[in-house]
């Protein structure tokens, strides 16, 4: 039910009277089946990972099955919904769908986010954080409910909705209790729409000390959503102060990578490594240990310019790039993306092969390709730390360096693929009548890496798993032991 309160106004859109005091509208049968089979025919015509990871049968069932749950879907909250579960089918983290604009714009004029921040860990969600106005809650509580529904049971009822790559379905529970790449949190995206939108939360937690309290809190906007989960504080460019920092341990520098995300306010990454790298090389320490473990995708020259700074040798990386197709005119009025010329390349550059894909020349993509070392590149002892935020651009990278160089891997498994993901170029896939965005990946990339587990990222070396407690304390036990310290 929605509890706020705000003033009635109208607009069209797309021929069809939008109440913009409302979140959702609403959707006939003949407009969510129109959209549904739009949305088959283009992944089926142009995601090259479409049947990756599932046979020709398991994607004809996901199909009927979504086609099925469309005509149930009467708003665009609902819609929403059954596309997201249809996309995570897929297993492809790039291929997601994007709130609807009137849905997102509504969502950023009114409070209706949880005021609190939490980590799921151990199949508990232990509190991170909470707004100013809130009371009766502590950062360490667990929170046990949310209006009367179980923690657990909204974990379990949220992650069929969350895209990963391959069988990477243990990255779910920090995605559950992370962001959104449209800036909610994924439990606020999802949460409202399965539950309805309200003003308020009733909340029961559990303190420290094992005791319950109930307590009711008011819903928060954007601004204070963010505050709450420290954004703002935290690096989300590369050309960001301290997107980059290093720091020393005894005979040990810590190098902190924050992001690989350079396309917002591009900066030359060679600007930045450079002197990072020259100054931990004067400095006489004798191991380097990476934090990586905030890095997800982003810019393939922050990669590459990171690696030329962690190899002693001239490598060899990368391999293959496919594509499902390089013509675009059935759905070209439906797609957008950065670079319009994706949708008018020349056939000359794409070879088919008997899969009935086609290769994408060198010229486009790089391909296989020498990466030489920097000057001033690491050449002594290197460990990493690595965790489930890796995917995408990040793994990509721990697998050419793993193959490549000696490295210890410190901490939990990756998300991503460590054999190539389907990314790079995305295309935008606007659904008429719902206005939902879909986020379609046109290239399928490969590494050069030999050791990988088909739809899996990146083992540690060493397996440091993160406790309550470490959360409660803030205690970082996985650059402890990276730095022999535990």
């Amino acid at each position: 039910m929605l509890v706020i309160e705000v003033r009635l106004s109208c607009c069209c859109l797309f021929g069809q009277e939008i109440d913009e005091s409302r979140p959702t509208s609403p959707l006939t049968i003949e407009q969510t089946g129109r959209d549904a089979q739009l949305l088959i025919s283009v992944l089926r015509g142009i995601h090259p990972g479409y049947m990756r990871y599932r046979t020709a049968a398991d994607v004809t069932a996901a199909e009927q099955a979504f086609l099925a749950a469309a005509t149930d879907a009467r708003n665009t909250g609902e819609m929403y919904l059954t596309v997201s579960k249809f996309l995570a089918a897929i297993r492809c983290e790039h291929t997601e769908a994007e709130l609807p604009p009137q849905m997102l714009e509504w969502r950023n004029k009114h409070a209706s986010m949880l005021p609190v921040a939490f980590a799921w860990i151990g199949g508990k969600a232990i509190v991170t954080g909470v707004a100013p106005e809130v009371t009766g809650i502590l950062a360490g509580d667990e929170l046990i409910e949310v209006d009367g529904r179980p923690m657990q049971d909204l974990y379990e009822a949220t992650i069929p909705y969350i895209s990963v790559d391959g069988f990477t379905d243990y990255t779910k529970a920090s995605i559950f209790s992370g962001s959104d790449d449209i800036g909610l949190t994924t439990f606020d995206v999802f949460y409202p729409l399965m539950h309805g939108f309200s003003s308020s939360f009733g909340l029961s937690v559990r303190g420290t000390d094992g005791h319950l309290r109930q307590t009711r809190v008011s819903a928060v906007g954007t601004e204070v959503s963010n505050a709450v989960r420290g954004i703002g504080r935290a690096q989300s460019n590369f050309s960001d102060k301290a997107a980059v920092s290093w720091s020393r341990v005894g005979n040990t520098a810590v190098l902190n990578i924050n992001t690989f995300v350079n396309y917002r306010t591009p900066i030359d990454p060679e600007s930045v490594f450079g002197p990072v790298f020259r100054e931990i090389g004067d400095s006489g320490v004798d191991r380097l240990v990476l934090d990586f473990r905030s890095v997800g995708g982003g810019s393939d020259d922050v990669m590459n310019s990171l690696l030329r700074h962690l190899i002693d040798k001239p490598i060899t990386v990368g391999g293959p790039s496919r594509v499902k197709t390089y013509q675009f005119d059935a759905f070209r009025r439906y797609l957008s993306t950065w670079d319009a010329n994706v949708f008018n390349m020349p056939a000359s550059l794409f070879v088919e092969d008997d899969t009935g894909m086609y290769t994408v020349s060198p010229e486009v993509t790089g391909g296989t390709r020498q990466v030489e070392p920097a000057p001033d590149a690491w050449k002594g002892s290197l460990t990493v730390l690595i965790g489930p935020n890796n995917e995408s651009g990040a793994t990509v990278l721990l697998a050419e360096l793993r193959d490549e160089r000696t490295a210890t891997l410190v901490g939990e498994s990756t998300g991503g693929s460590a054999e190539g993901p389907t990314g790079g170029v995305i295309a935008f896939l606007s659904l008429p009548e719902s206005t939902i965005r879909v986020r379609v990946p046109l290239l399928w990339t490969t590494t050069s890496y030999k050791a990988f587990t088909p739809g899996k990222g990146i083992e540690p070396d060493i397996v440091v798993e993160k406790t309550i407690e470490d959360i409660r304390t803030g205690r970082d036990r996985v650059l402890e032991v990276a730095t022999k310290r535990e």
